[in-house]
């Protein structure tokens, strides 16, 4: 059964038949072409982006960049805040279309 949370960003992307749910990282979320590119941790949004993105949304925002406990942030992921909750949806699109090659 899918969080709310994940379910929620499941319906942003439900127009692209590429998306699927799958576990990678230890978490169940988005992929494209096999790849992750978004899931829930500790209820914060985790994407993978381009890292000038990523600079933009920590700059501006208050995002972090993910880190899986190993001690090195991981270059294109980014943890949103829950605080951005209402941009989550366009993040998760945003994030779909750069791990698919769209942008």
């Amino acid at each position: 059964m899918l969080s709310p949370d994940l379910a929620r960003l499941m319906s942003a992307v439900a127009d692209r038949p590429d998306v699927t749910i799958g576990r990678a990282l230890s978490n169940m979320g988005l992929m494209t072409g096999g790849k992750l590119f978004a899931f829930v941790k500790d209820g914060a949004l985790v994407l993978k982006l381009p890292v000038g993105r990523i600079d933009e949304l920590i700059e501006r925002h208050g995002a972090e960049r993910f880190e899986r406990g190993q001690g090195t942030p991981m270059r294109e992921w980014v943890v949103v805040p829950a605080a951005m909750s209402a941009d989550w949806p366009e993040l998760t699109r945003e994030a779909c279309d750069f791990v698919a090659g769209r942008i």
